[in-house]
């Protein structure tokens, strides 16, 4: 029997592999590609043939462009497709990749698609390929064969598409979402608070664009990623794909992680890419496009906090360690950031009355707050309980170190508890985090002063909007922020001492 010329390799417990050509790693190593080709030897033999077709055909462009054959690697679709037939797929279906999916002008997405799917056939023309939205596919074509009237908008957005068509040869073979992935170990190697968030977050700008070299991430790249968070995609948690669009803070703050990546990536000495004029502008969207009518209708009602008679109903259910949250962002307007932060050596509990004074982390603005006789007592109570061994003002209810993430949590099972007890409840408890009592003590703040006052309250960076310098001339006004606070208790006072 004569032995196929095809080299295949068997691995036990993997099947057949084969490694050929090689691919850029996030740390910008050339790493060499290993194809899984399974258990079935003809099948994998055959396999092989074809995704070399394809690997001669990128050996073909990089000697074209003026490169050596050594130095050819693998990017974007044709690793893509030759991974569908290391699979055994002799039909691969092409889906709507998510930058054109997105696109809201219809004839735009049809001709995208349409132009994206004749260079995905052309460039696998050894197996079959099926579109996934055929009658989208069909659109399309129709538009390119002249038979939509306002031609002049494919003209304009054919200039922006014209980087799915089969990419000149890179120089270096960088990858834009290996480059994403060295940003966020690069955010992830940080030692500052939120390293490890801000680095699991960045990684998800990959949803947003397709793989390309760096050599062609220009505009129409940018704005594929501005696209995609504008149109607000399904949120995405650690369970899988919700069926609840993202809100539009954390479009904003994607939108602001891709501006952080784009100035690191042009200031980085390993990564090889220059920012486009106007990248920073183009990573912007105006958040009020993007609204739903309903949350119009929401801002138009104003800030949504509880009422005094609510706060009197959640205050007389609340267990000792809900009450004492609540008092202290009632007392001082914080949020479970400042809680959890909060130092007991930043309690003066021996001035008259008690107070605390302290820089807020975020913006390093001082605050400065009486405690009510109701806040310093639970505050007692709870060191009494856990002992007064830890710096922390305020521990979990383990007796542990507090994280914003517990307060949370803890809030979110107190209202789970109260909504059984009053149903009235539960649409703000759907809508209501914890850091709704924040600006609860902010509104009422407010109603006994003004926005002034409430900024400092709250430890704003600028408490006087229309004065860039009130900060700089002038001490803060915390002596009307006690009066105003001493007000509100007043207003409390028949709840808190009940």
């Amino acid at each position: 029997m004569t032995r196929s010329s095809v080299e295949v390799t068997f691995r036990e417990g993997r099947g057949f592999t084969r490694d050929m050509g090689n691919v850029i790693s996030a740390s910008g190593k050339k790493l060499s590609v290993r194809f899984a080709l399974g258990y079935d030897r003809s099948r994998a033999e055959q396999s092989v043939l074809l995704i070399e077709q394809i690997w001669n055909d990128l050996v073909k462009e990089c000697i074209a462009g003026g490169f050596e054959a050594k130095e050819t690697i693998w990017y974007g679709w044709q690793l893509w497709g030759a991974k569908q037939i290391a699979k055994g797929k002799r039909n691969i279906v092409f889906d709507v990749p998510p930058q054109i999916n997105t696109i809201p002008d219809p004839v735009h997405r049809a001709y995208s698609y349409a132009l994206t799917f004749a260079h995905i056939k052309s460039m696998f023309h050894m197996v079959t390929v099926t579109p996934a939205d055929p009658e989208l596919l069909e659109a399309g074509k129709q538009v390119a064969a002249g038979k939509v009237e306002d031609m002049r908008v494919v003209a304009e957005y054919q200039a922006s598409v014209a980087q799915v068509r089969s990419p000149t040869r890179p120089h270096n073979g960088q990858m834009l979402h290996a480059a994403i992935e060295s940003f966020s170990e690069w955010l992830a190697g940080r030692h500052i608070k939120g390293a490890e968030t801000q680095s699991k977050r960045a990684l998800q700008l990959k949803h947003s664009v397709v793989d390309r070299p760096l050599d062609e991430v220009g505009r129409s790249a940018l704005e594929e990623i501005t696209n995609y968070w504008a149109s607000r995609p399904f949120a995405r948690t650690v369970k899988g794909v919700t069926e609840r669009p993202i809100s539009v803070a954390t479009v904003g703050n994607m939108l602001s992680d891709a501006r952080r990546f784009v100035n690191w990536l042009d200031e980085s000495d390993t990564w090889e890419w220059d920012k486009p004029k106007g990248a920073e502008r183009i990573l912007r969207v105006d958040a009020k496009s993007i609204m739903t009518p309903k949350e119009i209708s929401e801002k138009a009602e104003g800030v949504l906090v509880w009422t005094i008679e609510e706060l009197g109903i959640l205050y007389g259910l609340a267990r000792p360690y809900e009450r004492l949250l609540m008092l202290l962002s009632l007392n001082t307007g914080a949020a479970g950031a400042e809680i959890q932060s909060l130092l007991k050596s930043e309690i003066d509990d021996s001035s008259d009355p008690p107070q605390i004074k302290r820089l807020r982390h975020k913006n390093h603005v001082l605050g400065q707050w009486p405690l009510w006789p109701e806040t310093m007592q639970a505050l007692e109570a709870h060191w009494a309980e856990h002992g007064g061994n830890h710096e922390a003002a305020v521990l979990s209810t383990r007796g542990e170190p507090s994280t914003g993430k517990s307060i949370g949590s803890q809030w979110s099972r107190f209202m789970k508890r109260v909504v059984k007890v009053r149903p009235e409840l539960q649409v703000k408890h759907k809508q209501f985090g914890f850091k709704y009592m924040r600006k609860t003590a902010a509104q009422l703040v407010r109603n006994v002063s003004d926005g002034e006052i409430a900024g400092v309250f709250l430890m704003h960076g600028r408490a006087v909007k229309s004065d860039d310098l009130a900060d700089i001339y002038s001490n803060r006004p915390f002596d009307k922020v006690a009066e105003a606070t001493m007000q509100v208790h007043e207003q409390l006072q028949h709840f808190l001492e009940a």
